[in-house]
Parts: C-alpha cells; structure tokens; sequence
C-alpha cells in the first residue's frame, strides 16, 4: 500500500513522466521542431553540431546513422 501511495505521489510530481518513444518522437516532429544530433556520453564535453531532419515518404522524421532524434526546446 505505501509502495502505491509513493508511486502515486512521483507521478503526480511529474517524476513519472518517460521521455518520448523514438518512434513517437518521428510522429511528434511533423508538429514540433526537431533535429538530429549524435548521442552524447558522460565523458564527452563536445558538442557536434546537429543535423537536419530528414524525412520518409509516410510523413515521419528519421536521422542519418550514428544520429538521434531529438526534439528542439
């Protein structure tokens, strides 16, 4: 019952919320501004410059190999 009751509570403070699926971030692009941008490790202090977003025939947001989604804040 407690374990519920703090699950709820993370929630409700927005703890709960998971970032987008990739698959749903290829969706939400048409909408949103994205870009494409190399995967960062914890050690890596550079940034790469990002890339535009290319897309497919059906309308949804890829990137090149070696590059992920990601949407622009």
């Amino acid at each position: 019952m407690i374990l519920v009751l703090g699950l709820a509570g993370c929630s409700t403070l927005g703890f709960g919320d998971a970032a987008p699926a990739r698959a749903d971030l290829a969706m939400a692009c048409q909408v949103s501004r994205c870009e494409c941008r190399a995967p960062r490790s914890t050690f890596s202090f550079s940034t790469d410059k990002p890339e535009p977003v290319q897309w497919r025939s059906d309308g949804t947001a890829y990137c090149r190999e070696g590059y992920q989604l990601s949407r622009v804040q």
